[in-house]
């Protein structure tokens, strides 16, 4: 029904009929539903799957038909408007992707955020630098952020950081 010019007000208040909407489409485009937009709905006339008493956005539509992205829409092209406000959407998204690279958090790069698609939540809620970052999500990197590899450019810049991991370093090696 979504393919003729017109469809029933009604016929998308139906979870089951915005699923199926949705999978066709991502059938339809070949591309995987992580990667699909609001253009990509308009396009293929799917604009009013979403909103009045329907879906809210087009990541709960997808979501809908897709539910792994419910548990990790940062893997989502662009993350819904908001997601990362949360500290803890935050801290999720960076302890999953320490989980996929498969190293100790204190050798997380600021490439490894950008290649999984979190170089924006980096930038924008932790100025671009990585050890702020996993320390917001691993509480002893933000307590001894020395341990870092590689070690971050302006750490030992205040005579605390320094005094603190001189302190570190002898209490550690005895």
């Amino acid at each position: 029904p979504w393919e003729m010019v017109t469809v029933p007000k009604t016929f998308f208040r139906k979870k089951r009929n915005r699923v199926a909407a949705v999978r066709w489409l991502v059938d339809r485009t070949g591309r995987r539903p992580e990667d699909l937009g609001k253009k990509d709905f308009d396009a293929h006339g799917l604009s009013g799957l979403t909103g009045s008493r329907n879906c809210d956005s087009f990541f709960d539509a997808l979501s809908e038909a897709y539910p792994h992205l419910k548990k990790a829409p940062w893997l989502m092209r662009i993350a819904p408007v908001g997601y990362f406000d949360s500290r803890s959407n935050r801290v999720a998204a960076i302890r999953w992707l320490v989980g996929k690279v498969r190293k100790p958090a204190t050798h997380v790069t600021r490439k490894d955020f950008k290649a999984h698609g979190l170089g924006g939540l980096l930038q924008s809620y932790y100025n671009g630098a990585p050890y702020r970052a996993l320390g917001d999500a691993y509480p002893e990197i933000a307590t001894h952020p020395w341990t870092m590899r590689p070690m971050p450019n302006a750490l030992f810049s205040t005579e605390e950081l320094r005094v603190r991991a001189v302190r570190w370093l002898v209490e550690t090696t005895g």
